[in-house]
């Protein structure tokens, strides 16, 4: 869920990444990332308690790397999961910068 409290200085809005992350549960986040890219807000994504990941999610974090990236906007990372790093791997996709710093600080 969105934390909808981030200063209007341009401090990202944090969410909490849900356990599944899948096709399923992702919806709610994409939703919530759309409205922060458009209010012109970066966004934190906090990984920790995410369990299922599928292809999805991977297209996600893509698309939402090149929107932050296109808008000049920031897009962080933390607490990635090995489910998280295996989607990407099994997809055959290179791992945003910001993802890939958090996953080795974890």
């Amino acid at each position: 869920m969105a934390n909808n409290d981030a200063p209007a200085s341009g401090m990202p809005a944090s969410f909490a990444l849900p356990a599944d992350c899948t096709i399923r549960g992702i919806a709610d986040v994409v939703a919530n990332c759309r409205l922060m890219f458009s209010a012109g807000k970066g966004v934190s994504l906090d990984c920790g308690a995410v369990e299922s990941v599928d292809l999805t999610f991977v297209q996600f974090i893509v698309s939402a790397d090149r929107t932050a990236a296109a808008r000049g906007l920031p897009l962080s990372f933390e607490s990635v999961p090995e489910p998280v790093l295996a989607a990407f791997a099994r997809a055959g996709v290179a791992m945003p910068a910001a993802l890939t710093s958090a996953s080795s600080r974890s």
